[in-house]
């Protein structure tokens, strides 16, 4: 495969099925009354404690009466701390509390209402993998990557809002991407990615009223290139369904070797910036084909041996690299790489 004939610019999807999920919370005005949720994102199924805290009122010596969906969960004098378990993803809970102070007439009342959301990412990056690979583009470092967030995120009555009617903000490294956020922005192009530590991407949902529905980080973990071999026929081309590693029988006069890259940045291969550099026993030598992709070893009579064929494919642009290395046995012959 010669990048100068055959190059092709790969961008699959590699889809990350990693549950994102918060809950929104929704509390009634008093400004008598602080309440403190922890922790801050709930998620589906979790236990969510609440602390009320107030200035004006003892609440020491209150009468509290918690409730969840208009069912009494428990009850007692200074109980300001309530936990309760969250509700499936989807659905909703209304939490109460009824407070009751000696002294005052009135009832002092505190509702919540709980509402779940959650975000799936889709991430695909601007990194190269061989036609035939049925996996999804993995981002390295200084490569691009898109990501796509496909949010589920409900109103404080239930019902979804539609992911075009959202409103998007993207921070990188903790600064507000302003360019790529506003409404109905659910994709972000990231170029490059950091080299000297993963980027920390984080999202913001809003929705039009300005409510946040969801603050979660983004899943991105980076990946090293890698390079494997293949033999190469000349009537079947790339034997790509088996890939050569460790210890290898040279049953046949020769073999022809294609070292082939994966998660490479796909503009430096574009430009011919992927060099391809061959060592036999640890001395260099020169591929015979394809721009230094491919090389042919064939053996000479002589003693039964072995020998260790080595590549490494590194990136001018970006210094990033991979190894690999091939141990040959030879029968009755010498190794020796041909023209």
């Amino acid at each position: 495969m010669n990048y100068r004939f055959f190059y092709k610019i790969i961008l699959s999807l590699a889809i990350f099925c990693v549950p994102v999920i918060s809950f929104a919370f929704y509390q009634s005005t008093n400004g008598k009354l602080e309440a403190v949720v922890s922790p801050d994102n709930p998620g589906a199924e979790q236990t969510v404690s609440i602390l009320l805290k107030s200035y004006f009122y003892n609440l020491d010596g209150c009468l509290f009466t918690w409730t969840v969906d208009d069912i009494e969960i428990t009850k007692g004098t200074g109980q300001k701390t309530f936990s309760f378990k969250t509700a499936p993803i989807g659905k909703a809970n209304a939490v109460s509390a009824i407070i009751n102070c000696p002294g005052i007439a009135e009832t002092i009342t505190k509702n919540f209402v709980f509402q779940s959301n959650d975000i799936d990412f889709l991430i695909s990056a601007d990194t190269y993998t061989p036609s035939f690979y049925r996996g999804g583009t993995q981002p390295t470092a200084n490569s691009g990557a898109k990501i796509v967030a496909l949010p589920q995120v409900y109103d404080n009555t239930g019902n979804l809002i539609p992911a075009t009617e959202l409103i998007y903000r993207w921070f990188k490294n903790g600064k507000l991407m302003t360019n790529s956020s506003g409404f109905n922005k659910s994709v972000l192009n990231v170029r490059p990615i950091d080299s000297e530590g993963l980027d920390n991407i984080k999202l913001e949902i809003s929705s039009l009223a300005g409510e946040v529905k969801v603050v979660k980080n983004v899943p991105l973990t980076l990946t090293a290139p890698k390079v494997l071999f293949y033999e190469t026929k000349p009537l079947s081309g790339v034997q790509y369904q088996n890939s050569l590693s460790g210890d290898l029988d040279l049953k046949q006069e020769e073999i022809s070797l294609i070292a082939e890259p994966f998660f490479f940045n796909n503009t430096d291969l574009a430009n011919n910036l992927i060099k391809f550099n061959w060592t036999m026993n640890k001395q260099d030598f020169t591929a015979n084909s394809n721009g230094g992709q491919i090389t042919t070893l064939r053996q000479e009579q002589g003693v039964v041996g072995t020998a260790t064929v080595g590549i490494r494919v590194s990136s001018v642009n970006n210094k990033t690299s991979a190894e690999n290395i091939l141990r040959m046995s030879f029968g009755q012959r010498n190794l020796i790489f041909g023209l």
